[in-house]
Parts: C-alpha cells; structure tokens; sequence
C-alpha cells in the first residue's frame, strides 16, 4: 500500500520526512541502519562507532534503580524505561530486543551546541493501562529540551521494536510495537509540534539492536546483527493506528 506523506487537513502538522518542522539553517537526524561489518567498511565511520562504543554516554537497560538514580536519569524501576540526562554528550544504549527507543536533538539556546536525550522502554510495561510514569517523565523531557533549544531546531525519531509472531498476556507483540510507537508520536506532537520519523519496520526476527548516536553531527547508527530487506528499511510517520 502506498502511503502519503503529504499534509493534509487531517495532518496538518509540519512533515519531519520533508524537514518542514526545521529552520534551514538545522539539520535533521540523519539514521544510518545495517550490520556492524556494513558500518565498517569505511575507516571513517569505523573510528566515529568505536569511539561511540568505547565513550558515549551508556543508558543500560537493565541497570539498578539506584545507580540511574545517581546518574540522573528518568525510570520507573529495574527493566521498564530509561529516559537519559539532556547534555552535549553522544548516547549509546544496547539490548533493543521488544524495546523501543527515542532520541531527541535540539541547539541549546545559551550555548548553540547540540543537546540530546536518549530513551529505552519496554512496551511490555508502559503500554499497559495504568502505567503512566513514562509518560509523565517523556512529556517532561520533550518539554526541557524544547524550553532550552532554538525554535526550529529539534528533531526526533523513533527506533528498535519487535514483531515477532509471538504473544505476551494474550496480545501479540506487534500490537505492543504499534501501541509503543503510537504513544512515543502522540506525545512527540503534542509537546515539540511535529510527529518523529519511524526509522525502521520494527524486526521480525528474533535479535537485539544497539543504537549510538552522535550528538554533535545529528549522527545515529541502529545496529543490526541480522541484515534487512530493503523494504524494512523504509522510515515513515505513525499516527491513530497506522501509518502516515
């Protein structure tokens, strides 16, 4: 099915696959998807995703309360979410098996660098009705980095995700991807204007991605271990359901 990206009166919002929610002077996330030997095969690149595995910023899921607690960062307990610190510094963050993430740049105000926060979070957990934390501490990120960035400076995409043929409490797991990336879009408009681009499908495979994320360049890299069709690799806009 071909899908529209243009605005419309039912999407009137500015379209991030056409860079209309940026100033011209701003770039937006650029998303570089594949295996770690596909990466590698330019020196250049090969040096950037070293130095991100050996010195960004790690948001480990799965880490202790206590030591996110010392670190600064939003959760709600061991394996539900992790919301980063929004600083200069570049991300990584491993074990994206179900889980989906969030990264989102901004140019801060006082310094005119780069700003980012990263997000990790379990479907599993924070889609289940009653489970508001992550939306409170999401909502409350996006509107920091919004008050501390230049107007028409940020973006945001969305990755990782599972689609596994496999159920959790009677639902499968794709319908818990579709509810995870719904509430990340939802809340994304809401607060920044504009909905986050949708990087990739989510896999169908078992499997884990690594994200790194570069923040002084808008650079992010999703690590694959298993390589993808070309038509998984497709990045779009979701909204009520379904593909926009």
């Amino acid at each position: 099915m071909k899908m529209n990206f243009e605005k419309s009166e039912y999407n009137p919002k500015p379209n991030a696959l056409k860079r209309e929610h940026l100033k011209k002077e701003f770039s937006p996330i650029i998303v570089s998807v594949g295996s770690l030997d596909q990466h590698t095969s330019s020196y250049e690149i090969m040096f950037t995703l070293f130095r991100l595995l050996k010195y960004a910023t790690n948001i480990q899921y799965g880490e202790g309360a206590e030591s996110l607690d010392r670190k600064g960062f939003k959760h709600d307990g061991e394996n539900t979410y992790i919301i980063s610190t929004i600083d200069e510094q570049d991300k990584k963050s491993e074990g994206f098996k179900t889980c989906t993430g969030c990264i989102v740049v901004g140019v801060d105000k006082d310094t005119g660098k780069n700003i980012s926060f990263l997000s990790h979070q379990d479907p599993f957990h924070f889609t289940e009705k009653g489970k508001s934390a992550f939306m409170e501490d999401f909502s409350e990120s996006l509107l920091e980095i919004k008050n501390r960035s230049i107007e028409g400076s940020i973006d945001a995409i969305v990755v990782g995700g599972n689609a596994l043929d496999l159920s959790y409490k009677g639902k499968n797991y794709e319908g818990y991807y579709k509810d995870s990336i719904e509430i990340i879009s939802t809340l994304v408009e809401k607060e920044l204007g504009f909905l986050p681009v949708v990087t990739t499908e989510a896999k169908k495979y078992p499997g884990s991605d690594t994200i790194l994320f570069d923040t002084e360049h808008r650079r992010a890299y999703l690590l694959r271990k298993t390589k993808m069709e070309d038509d998984d690799n497709t990045p779009y806009l979701f909204k009520k359901g379904s593909k926009e």
